[in-house]
């Protein structure tokens, strides 16, 4: 097999692994909270520790990435997720269980910060189609997620899902060992103070955006205000950074197409929360059922996500991603008027495939647009960068959600969470428009 298809598959495989995790894991929660004995609370903090943990080490292992060699990094991810995995299937006290999850975490990092690193440095001419190719698989991962994780849930137990997670470890670690290739560039000191401050801004960020509105939120945010400014400054001034100023500088490309990305996530995030509870609570459907309607959006960004990639790769990425987040404004405006006109069934399943079309011509290009914008030896952080904003748009998209429903009756609070929504896409369509050209390809 040529190496340029071991790639691709070894990372579609990854892309898929990890959002099927973390959807079939949400699922099984239920079950999970009454086999350990615990309250909601605990199952809350299941699912918070793995994204904090996720955010705090995806920017200190791509750059360990682009040091050391990629692929190397890239497979020690892949034990580490394999490993947790395993001791998450043995009988354990719960504090263990959320230990391993944050393991899975650590895995989860490094995966996605090499992954998308590798596939850019073997597709230069065609990066956009294999992008969406990847993109697709992620669609997929999140869309079958439930439904198998429900499955075996329901038939072997929560704890067999593990074992499907080993078994495409397996298959990952079997095919990386016909790939001799590896991504280095050049070894260097790594920043361990940087990647401190990194964390400790990323967690207070988060964790103040997961408390938005109290004055711990107001404080947390503060905090990691300063934190960043620090962060900065102590970059600017190091000789071998965590992340160098050089890749901000003058590249509008990066640092709009990133900012889009935060917006996006921001911006949608929050829908399937929504829509999940809506289905249920308020239209009475069972969770399969429910689960099968939201996969109307899922199965559209995974059927047109490589088809907007390989455009990507002949028209100017910015005008295909805007085109894409304009399409998901518009689709989450026409769902909030569903939502307040209690439009039919089928008109909510007509929206949330127009917010799928819009998702696959948004995430591939942008992604395309970000890894075009940099020399290939800071492929890993460049990745990390658009994965950090990913996690950080999820958890404000969360938290403006967990805000309006406290304020708010349930459907009040969903249809402002809609229209803000609707507005950040069109705050969107403004940043990445603006972005300009790329400087590398």
């Amino acid at each position: 097999m040529k190496d340029k298809n071991i790639v691709l598959i070894v990372t579609c495989f990854s892309s898929f692994l990890i959002p099927f995790t973390s959807s079939s894991i949400n699922i099984a929660l239920p079950s999970i909270g009454k086999d350990f004995g615990v309250d909601s609370f605990f199952l809350g903090w299941i699912t918070t520790s793995y994204i904090l943990a996720t955010a705090v080490f995806l920017l200190p292992f791509g750059k360990i990435g682009d040091i050391y060699g990629r692929k190397r990094v890239f497979l020690y991810g892949i034990i580490i997720f394999a490993i947790a995995s395993f001791l998450s299937i043995i009988p354990s006290p719960p504090y263990f269980f959320l230990s391993f999850r944050i393991i899975h975490a650590i895995g989860s990092a490094i995966i996605f910060s090499n992954g998308i690193a590798m596939l850019s440095s073997f597709f230069k001419e065609d990066r956009g189609k294999a992008l969406g190719i990847n993109v697709s698989f992620t669609y997929i991962g999140l869309s079958t997620g439930p439904l198998i994780g429900g499955f075996l849930t329901s038939y072997f137990g929560w704890r067999s899902i593990f074992f499907l997670m080993i078994l495409i470890c397996i298959i990952i670690i079997l095919l990386l060992g016909n790939f001799k290739y590896e991504f280095s560039h050049n070894y260097e000191k790594f920043d361990y103070f940087g990647s401190l401050l990194f964390a400790t801004f990323i967690i207070s960020l988060i964790y103040g955006i997961s408390v938005i509105g109290s004055i711990t939120g107001i404080m947390l945010a503060i905090f990691s205000l300063l934190i960043f400014l620090v962060f900065t400054l102590y970059e600017s001034r190091i000789e071998k950074p965590l992340i160098k100023p050089s890749i901000f500088k003058r590249n509008f490309v990066f640092i709009f197409s990133n900012l889009t990305a935060l917006i996006h996530y921001s911006a949608t995030y929050s829908l399937t929360f929504f829509m999940s509870l809506y289905l249920q609570n308020i239209k009475n459907f069972s969770a399969s059922n429910a689960g099968l309607i939201l996969i109307s959006q899922s199965v559209v960004q995974a059927l047109f996500s490589p088809i907007a990639g390989k455009a990507s790769d002949k028209i100017d990425a910015k005008i295909i991603a805007s085109f894409g987040i304009g399409l998901t404004g518009i689709g989450v405006f026409l769902l909030s008027l569903c939502i307040r006109n209690n439009y039919s069934i089928f008109a909510i399943i007509a929206t949330l495939s127009l917010i799928g079309f819009g998702f696959a011509f948004f995430s591939s290009p942008n992604t395309n647009a970000i890894m075009g914008s940099v020399e290939s030896r800071e492929y890993g952080v460049a990745s990390a960068t658009l994965a950090t904003m990913r996690v950080v748009g999820q958890s404000a998209s969360m938290g403006i959600a967990i805000s309006l429903t406290k304020s708010n009756q349930f459907l009040d609070a969903m249809e402002k969470a809609l229209i803000i929504s609707a507005i950040l896409c069109l705050f969107g369509i403004f940043t990445s428009i603006v972005r300009g050209r790329n400087n590398y390809k």
